[in-house]
Parts: C-alpha cells; structure tokens; sequence
C-alpha cells in the first residue's frame, strides 16, 4: 500500500505524489494505492470501458490514518481513443451527475474522494 511521507521543511505541494498506470484490455479496478500516487494513466482497452474505484472498506485499508472530512485528490487521463467511464463500488457514493463520468478520449479528470464514514466515502467526478 502507499503511506505517503509526512511534509518536510522546502516541499512543495506535490511532494509524495507519484504516477500510475492501468493497463488491462477492458474494464478496470482502480485500486485504493494506486490512487494514492496522485497521478493515474489509463491506457489499453479497444473499446469503451467502465473503471470501477475500489470499495469504502479498502479505501480504510489503504489510509488507516483517514479522518471523517479528509480528501483524496487524483488526476485520471484517459489515454485510450475509446470513452472511458467512472464506476464505483460498495462504500463510495457518486456526488457528481452521471454524465461526469464518462472521461473523453485523451482527457483527463480529477477524483476527488472525501471520506464520510467508517468504509464511506464520497465522489466527486471533475
């Protein structure tokens, strides 16, 4: 899992971060640490596709240290020629019109996700 660094004197406000990738041929999971590195790259499917985020429960998992009202912030780029869309599972609450979710080909996105409660959190597609 990834437990980002505590801030230090002189860091600037990306420090920690780090980019990732989703590479599988159809839909995907967007795991809890992975979307911790801050950055996320899709590529792979021939197709449109549906990415899921990882559950509330696993979301705890991945950042024990969470409080109620705390916020995950993740840049996703679309970079496949198909429309991709964001998907969630149990524990996490879209907050944003359905129409938000469908990330255009070569595009990006943020997700923003704010924790609500023990494995609850709530997502903002932007």
């Amino acid at each position: 899992n990834f437990a980002p660094r505590p801030m230090r004197a002189g860091d600037g406000w990306l420090a920690g971060l780090g980019v990732g990738a989703l590479t599988t041929a159809g839909a995907g999971t967007l795991l809890a640490g992975l979307l911790g590195l801050g950055f996320l790259f899709r590529t792979g499917p021939g197709g449109a596709f549906a990415d899921t985020v990882d559950t509330g429960a696993n979301m705890d998992l991945a950042y024990p240290n969470f409080i109620v009202g705390d916020s995950l912030l993740v840049r996703y780029t679309n970079n496949v020629a198909f429309i991709g869309t964001i998907t969630t599972a149990a524990g996490i609450t879209l907050r944003t019109a359905a129409a938000n979710n469908a990330v255009p080909v070569n595009s990006s996105c943020f997700l923003l996700f704010v924790k609500t409660g023990v494995g609850t959190y709530d997502l903002y597609v932007m």
